[in-house]
């Protein structure tokens, strides 16, 4: 990575201030360093991402740096990469700030659920399962009622609910698993059996038939499947690949006990 993506960062920089100037020349270096701060946290560089993350919010205008946009990518930026680095408690004061940023500024609905819902997540890490719930059921509603929304952001929102619900001894697991039966069809017929989607549909599933319900039979080959098709598109050594083993292999334990 440092041979080729820095070189190549640090040269389109250099290209900026040579042949760009006021505005112009402010806009490109934020493009520049967004992207280049997205591509290296999406790749897991978390430490040389936040780094970059950090410049974006000093280059906001002091002044009015609350209601920049470029500093709120920043802030938001910092949060996925503390969460990544399994800082659970610094992202979630990091997407608390931003949650009050986004009240003040009067963000779009949808958008506000999402970072709740990355709030909800870190609670789901420290184990603060009944103050997730709460942020979720709440998101949960909004989204139910919104047309603007995408898919994944209802899926990211209700599989944290499942995982809430699975962790607070199946909290009534039984009546939620209606809801989920529904969205996996609804991924089934947009993004089809081959997705990742489709895969983490699959583990939820399996999770509370076998673990909470004890139908293992039909658990492990859900388990399976997912791992199969995650195998195929993210490849043996990807992250959400050893996830979806472990939980493949925590069913098959519990129903040789």
């Amino acid at each position: 990575m440092d041979n080729i993506v820095w070189p190549a960062y640090r040269e389109a920089i250099q290209e900026i201030k040579q042949y760009a100037s006021g505005e112009e020349k402010t806009k490109l270096e934020a493009d520049i360093n967004i992207l280049m701060a997205l591509a290296l946290s999406n790749q897991q560089f978390y430490e040389e991402a936040e780094k970059i993350f950090h410049k974006i919010m000093v280059c906001a205008s002091e002044k009015e740096r609350k209601k920049d946009f470029s500093f709120l990518q920043g802030l938001e930026g910092i949060a996925f990469c503390e969460y990544g680095l399994k800082n659970y408690e610094k992202a979630e004061k990091i997407i608390s700030e931003i949650i009050q940023l986004q009240h003040k500024q009067e963000e779009n609905i949808v958008q506000m659920c999402k970072t709740q819902n990355n709030l909800a997540a870190c609670y789901i890490q420290m184990e603060k399962y009944e103050q997730a719930i709460a942020i979720l059921e709440k998101c949960e509603k909004i989204i139910s009622k919104s047309n603007s929304h995408r898919l994944e952001h209802e899926l990211y929102i209700k599989k944290n609910l499942m995982i809430c619900y699975m962790k607070t001894a199946g909290r009534d697991i039984d009546l939620h698993m209606d809801m989920w039966e529904q969205i996996t069809e609804r991924v089934k017929e947009i993004y089809g059996k081959k997705s990742v989607w489709y895969a983490e549909c699959l583990l939820i599933d399996a999770w509370c038939q076998g673990i909470l319900l004890g139908k293992y039979e039909d658990a492990i080959k859900e388990a399976e499947l997912a791992v199969k098709i995650e195998k195929g598109i993210l490849g043996q050594e990807a992250e959400e690949v050893e996830k979806a083993q472990e939980v493949l292999n925590t069913i098959s334990k519990n129903y040789l006990k």
